[in-house]
């Protein structure tokens, strides 16, 4: 299942792998969601989008990447372009970016990103950007790091039985899962 919350409140995205729902995403977006290919992953940045599709039909699947992208995020243009594949990305107000690929992860913050001893990046589990610069990363050792969060989600995390698995942190009432606005 794929979620995936736009900068406006009217911009969202659901997704099982056999129906999908939205609204508010840009034309170009909505021509290829209309053709239903199951998806891997997919974002909203501020006038930016991106998709990987799962692969499928003898295919290893194709990502895109919005062409407004390089106007607001054009280290993510950068990393694109590269050829490196990319598993996912968070796109976050103001340029701020997180592009999780095959082999690094790439910050707009690049002290975000935890290291082990010897310098090897811990990689992420997920990452998403939320209201009024509100954040929360997951390593993949599932440490849960956050900021900017309301009052009772910083409390769930902190108090309650938290689970991990895959692009997933949840509670018992509360459930985050891996998406962006």
């Amino acid at each position: 299942m794929i979620f995936a919350f736009g900068h406006s409140e009217d911009t969202y995205f659901i997704g099982n792998g056999k129906r999908s729902f939205w609204t508010g995403v840009p034309n170009s977006l909505a021509t290829y969601l209309r053709k239903n290919h199951p998806l891997r992953a997919l974002s909203f940045g501020e006038e930016s989008w991106f998709y990987s599709e799962a692969p499928h039909d003898g295919t290893n699947g194709i990502h895109s990447l919005a062409p407004d992208t390089p106007h607001r995020y054009p280290d993510v243009q950068d990393i694109f372009d590269s050829g490196e594949p990319i598993n996912w990305i968070a796109f976050g107000p103001d340029g701020q970016y997180v592009v999780d690929t095959k082999d690094k992860i790439y910050h707009s913050n690049p002290g975000a990103v935890r290291r082990k001893r010897g310098g090897a990046q811990i990689p992420l589990r997920c990452a998403s950007f939320g209201w009024n610069g509100s954040w929360i990363y997951v390593d993949e050792d599932g440490t849960v790091r956050s900021g900017g969060l309301a009052g009772t989600i910083k409390s769930a995390l902190k108090t309650k039985a938290i689970r991990v698995s895959g692009s997933c942190i949840s509670t018992p009432d509360l459930t985050l899962r891996r998406m962006s606005n």
